[in-house]
């Protein structure tokens, strides 16, 4: 997504958990320079003392050797502010972006059942990068113009990378921060649902609008540490199921 803020972090960390609490061992690899999947397993890693993307793709380095257990069935390739780079070095060194990626993140399949990318929130090499090494991606919106907008240019983008690398690339769209009582979160689906090219993009779960989620990332822990039941639960349940469907077809 074009936009930030929309949960792409806070999502993957989640599910990621919820995954591997179902036995799935999973691979989670930062790309955003702002590092905050890596900041909110609270690991206490120092990028200086880990190679993160950037110096993979420069040093030519094994992405196996630099993947760091975080805790159990979960590991992390961290990132860094050094990451802003990634988008130039591919560029400038002329690097396939339908490789640059790809051949890092699919010999990972054979060890990990699931791999999630966080990306930055742009459409820059990058993430174009990551969106064809990627099987499918997930899009969450906010219920807000913003939002739509954003995920308007990102489908007319994928659209473009399709095209030109000569691959399909699902996308689903996930609502974020979906709250029953506006009009604006109805407005949203609504919006979703009668457009021809977002309506058969919509995942079946959403997210409902609450407070637990960045509560539990700001104390360093996710939403699955405790044993009280909860609708944040539920939901980031739903999603993680639906997700696993997903990588079945």
């Amino acid at each position: 997504m074009v936009k930030g803020g929309v949960g792409k972090t806070s999502l993957s960390f989640n599910c990621a958990i919820r995954a591997s609490l179902y036995g799935l061992k999973c691979a989670l690899i930062d790309l955003d320079q702002q590092a905050n999947l890596t900041r909110a397993f609270r690991a206490n890693i120092n990028t200086n003392d880990y190679p993160i993307m950037i110096d993979i793709i420069k040093d030519k380095l094994n992405i196996n050797n630099a993947l760091i257990n975080v805790c159990q069935g979960i590991d992390l390739l961290p990132s860094g502010f050094e990451n802003a780079m990634l988008n130039t070095f591919l560029l400038i060194n002329a690097i396939p972006l339908d490789r640059a990626f790809k051949q890092l993140i699919t010999p990972l399949k054979k060890s990990y059942d699931l791999i999630f990318i966080d990306c930055p929130p742009d459409l820059g090499a990058t993430v174009t990068a990551a969106a064809i090494a990627s099987d499918f991606i997930i899009a969450p919106i906010e219920p807000d113009d913003f939002s739509l907008d954003g995920l308007e240019l990102t489908l007319n983008e994928l659209k473009n990378i399709s095209e030109k690398f000569d691959k399909n690339i699902p996308i689903k769209v996930v609502l974020n921060k979906f709250n029953t009582k506006t009009n604006l979160s109805h407005q949203t689906l609504a919006t979703l649902i009668n457009n021809e090219k977002t309506r058969n993009l919509i995942c079946k779960s959403f997210i409902r609008a609450n407070q637990e989620l960045p509560n539990a990332i700001e104390k360093g822990l996710s939403i699955f540490d405790g044993l009280k039941s909860s609708g944040a639960k539920e939901d980031i349940d739903l999603l993680t199921k639906e997700l696993l469907e997903m990588c079945k077809t």
